[in-house]
């Protein structure tokens, strides 16, 4: 059996695919331009920048856990799949 990758269900896949990534992007976009001005006016100029500050630390954080989580996960699965509750709790 053959597949072909131009078939009109891979395209219309593909479309909506980035249909829905721009779409996301723009709703993203802006709900950020309605919400800014309405949090930089709540909190004020320096609480805003603490609290950028505080997300973007939290951001670099989670990004630089140089994959602690995923070889959690994959373990905790492996041992969860073997029955082995000491392994786990190790």
């Amino acid at each position: 059996m053959k597949v072909s990758n131009s078939s009109p269900d891979t395209l219309r896949i593909i479309l909506a695919a980035a249909t829905t990534g721009w779409g996301f992007r723009a709703i993203n976009t802006i709900s950020g331009l309605i919400t800014l001005p309405l949090i930089v006016i709540h909190l004020g100029k320096e609480e805003y920048g603490i609290w950028v500050l505080v997300g973007q630390t939290v951001s670099f954080l989670a990004l630089s856990d140089l994959g602690v989580a995923n070889a959690v996960s994959r373990f905790v699965a492996r041992f969860r799949g073997r029955n082995d509750n000491e392994s786990i709790n190790r």
